[in-house]
């Protein structure tokens, strides 16, 4: 396990018409806020993958194999959540540093550390 801190900024001030006083004040007030502050901790479990992709590029096929530790994805996989964990630790580790054309990639997950929560056998698609 390995705890995360996450802090939510919760206020936007536009200084645009602040004489530098007021800058100064509102600086002042934001410190004291920062020493109030509520901090999270949440434990984030890691599962260590092998992942099979095929890379594509203009209907090319590029196979990369790659190994990485990420973190356990949220249960709801109909959620926005999800959709976001898909593409911040999956989608990541697609590539092979290409810019041009067309490209999609084929994800499949061949070892899991955690199959009970990345299973054997789970596909991702990008782009297609």
């Amino acid at each position: 396990m390995v705890e995360k801190l996450t802090m939510e900024v919760v206020e936007t001030i536009d200084v645009t018409n602040e004489t530098e006083s007021g800058i100064s004040q509102i600086k002042a007030g934001l410190r004291q806020q920062m020493n109030h502050a509520e901090f999270r901790l949440e434990d984030v479990e890691l599962i260590d993958v092998t992942l099979d992709i095929d890379n594509y590029y203009d209907g090319e096929p590029i196979q990369t194999i790659v190994n990485a530790t990420i973190p356990a994805p949220p249960e709801d996989q109909d959620s926005d959540e999800y959709q976001d964990w898909e593409q911040d630790y999956v989608f990541e580790h697609t590539g092979t540093g290409r810019t041009d054309g067309d490209s999609c990639y084929f994800v499949t997950v061949t070892k899991s550390s955690r199959p009970d929560l990345i299973p054997v056998g789970t596909e991702y698609e990008f782009g297609t």
